[in-house]
């Protein structure tokens, strides 16, 4: 995001940026421990971020998908 901000901001791009978070963020399994507290930091950043650039027409949001359900996330079910 830092780098994009730059560019965005030198040559006067308006627009969006979007960051991918998890519902982990919010409570996470026990062995998620570091995912979950790293994408509960995104969350907070982003909302600090924003804040930050929202005079330059810049938008800085984030995602939230939720569970989905893959092959993976069976195996650790």
């Amino acid at each position: 995001m830092q780098e994009t901000i730059k560019i965005m901001r030198r040559d006067n791009i308006k627009g969006t940026i979007a960051n991918i978070l998890s519902m982990a963020s919010y409570s996470g399994m026990p062995f998620l421990t570091a995912y979950s507290s790293s994408k509960g930091a995104l969350a907070v950043m982003i909302k600090n971020i924003s804040n930050a650039v929202s005079g330059h027409q810049i938008r800085v949001n984030g995602i939230n998908l939720g569970w989905t359900d893959t092959p993976a996330e069976d195996t650790i079910q």
